[in-house]
């Protein structure tokens, strides 16, 4: 059985793209209910140097580093190059926000984990746990890595979301620490994407952070940036 992806694919997944990634509309009806199952790829293993992480049944892309198992070469999203790394945000007019106040000797950042149940939408897996408290990790060290816990002893999270939130990739989102003392974010080239503030990040790209920020990873996981004094 597949389900009609917004960008022509015919997805093996009901709720994300098996293709591309992309989320398919709640309404969207099977393709084909005589489809024959998909092939199972049971203990291949991600030739990424440095990865090796096994591939998830029939799935396209590796979780961890985004291997096309398929074309057989590193992550190049829909069709173009893979993304260079470029240390600059993105246009000023899209990620539109508040300057940060200079840095402070005494200033100190952390950020917030919790819960957006809002997100949360009645194809997904499971519903967005309700009443979950906030749970608070401090930005201590120059990269922050979010994701869920791995086996892999390559991939090293320090900021863990809630294990019950499966859109989460083992490696998701980084959070860096600049010259001036503040912290930037750059998008892991994820499964299920990160938006900051509403709006998509594109993969590969470092953007600036602000007091308040929040980057929202499906399912429904909020991550909320905030300065404390000392």
């Amino acid at each position: 059985m597949t389900y009609p992806c917004p960008k022509g694919h015919d997805s093996t997944d009901p709720v994300w793209c098996s293709e591309c990634s992309t989320r398919i509309p709640a309404a969207a009806a099977p393709a084909s209910a005589t489809a024959a199952a998909p092939l199972m790829h049971t203990g291949e293993m991600c030739p990424t140097p440095g990865c090796g992480t096994l591939r998830d049944g029939s799935s396209r892309f590796c979780e961890n580093c985004r291997y096309d198992f398929e074309l057989e070469q590193a992550y190049a999203g829909d069709g173009a190059p893979p993304p260079a790394s470029i240390e600059t945000a993105p246009d000023s007019a899209t990620f539109a926000r508040t300057p940060s106040p200079p840095p402070l000797d005494t200033r100190r950042w952390e950020v917030v984990i919790s819960v957006d149940p809002t997100a949360w939408v009645q194809d997904d897996e499971a519903p967005a746990p309700e009443d979950e408290p906030d749970r608070v990790f401090p930005l201590d060290l120059a990269e922050h890595l979010i994701g869920r816990r791995s086996a892999s002893p390559d991939i090293h999270p320090t900021i863990i979301p809630d294990e019950r939130d499966h859109g989460v990739s083992r490696r998701h989102a980084m959070l860096l620490r600049l010259a001036d003392g503040s912290y930037a974010v750059k998008e892991l080239g994820s499964t299920n994407g990160t938006k900051l503030n509403g709006k998509l990040l594109p993969p590969g790209v470092l953007t600036p952070l602000a007091a308040g920020d929040s980057l929202y990873l499906p399912l429904w996981t909020c991550v909320t940036l905030r300065r404390r004094e000392e």
